[in-house]
């Protein structure tokens, strides 16, 4: 594999985590703490949602500043890098949404966001043995 597809297979695995994406979305306008990203995404999991919160700090993508108060106040910011993901994303939503063919294939695969998706699954049920 060439040095340029090695880089995409990085950035893509990187990204892909079906949380990372959404999140550095939520903190495209500012600074937020937990549970303001939380009520951006009320489909993540606390258990989800934290991991991939320290998975986007230790890439380098969002930093997290701790204050020194009773109960400990954390906030999440977009560094410059996760900036230039942010940017990058809104290019291919852009770059999607001006493509009928792919905006048409998109709407057949998925009919909704995806963000969307979990909600509609049926709930696990007990077995009765």
């Amino acid at each position: 594999m060439n040095d340029d597809l090695n880089s995409l297979h990085f950035v893509a695995t990187m990204l892909s985590s079906k949380w990372t994406l959404p999140v550095v979305y939520a903190l495209k306008d500012r600074t937020h703490r937990y549970h303001e990203i939380h009520k951006h995404l009320p489909t993540a999991t606390e258990k989800m949602l934290t991991a991939t919160l320290r998975k986007l700090e230790k890439d380098g993508l969002v930093k997290r500043k701790i204050y020194p108060t009773v109960p400990p106040k954390v906030e999440y910011t977009l560094t410059p890098l996760g900036l230039e993901v942010l940017a990058m994303t809104q290019s291919v939503s852009q770059f999607v949404r001006s493509n009928p063919v792919i905006a048409q294939a998109k709407e057949a695969h998925t009919g909704a966001s995806f963000l969307n998706a979990t909600q509609n699954l049926p709930r696990a049920t007990k077995c009765p043995h």
